[in-house]
């Protein structure tokens, strides 16, 4: 048993027996539960993989808000009306007070309409110190030249990677959902009627 230990060292028990009856051994499940913990024998334990925070420097862990205006986060959420046109809404969101700034509703939005929210939104406000955008869609020459004009560094989060921008995320899980329940429900009202 021992050979056959050393020689499957990541086997456990019940495989280590499995060989031991094709050697033609008569062996149990207890009997051989018995003789491993009479033998001291443990199957080394798997190191479990942590999972990765990312490794973009700006994600929530490593770049986190410390005061109000500091970092604004802003993310895209989609779904379709009624009659199934696609709309797309823009949510801008303060990430230490966690506070709704803007959530700006379209059909389809462009860097010059994100521009002209962020405008909006500092002017009440003020400049925050970062933002957060998330997505591909938020990388245009218009938003960098915002940035640049408002004195505004962007935390660009790695692609695929939406737990770096773990709390716009959070907050904005349900709007998708709510507005597809109310879509259900009133198709369901008109085709009643």
């Amino acid at each position: 048993m021992r050979e056959l230990v050393v020689a499957n060292p990541r086997r456990a028990r019940r495989y280590v027996m499995d060989l031991l009856r094709k050697e033609r051994w008569s062996v149990g499940a207890r009997l051989m539960k018995r003789l491993w913990r009479q033998e001291g024998l443990l199957v080394p334990e798997k190191r479990v993989k942590r999972r990765r925070i990312g490794t973009g420097e700006n994600g929530i862990v490593r770049r986190k808000a410390t005061r109000k205006n500091e970092v604004w986060g802003m993310d895209f959420v989609q779904d379709r009306t009624v009659d199934d046109r696609p709309f797309r809404m823009l949510v801008v969101l303060d990430e230490y007070t966690r506070e709704c700034l803007a959530i700006e509703v379209h059909r389809n939005l462009r860097g010059g309409d994100i521009v002209t929210v962020l405008d909006e939104v500092t002017a009440i406000r003020g400049a925050p110190a970062h933002i957060r955008p998330d997505g591909p869609e938020m990388i245009s020459k218009v938003l960098k030249a915002w940035c640049e004009e408002s004195g505004t560094g962007a935390l660009y989060i790695d692609p695929g990677s939406p737990w770096q921008n773990g709390i716009v995320e959070t907050s904005t899980a349900g709007c998708g959902t709510s507005s597809c329940r109310l879509r259900s429900s009133t198709r369901w009202r008109r085709r009643g009627t």
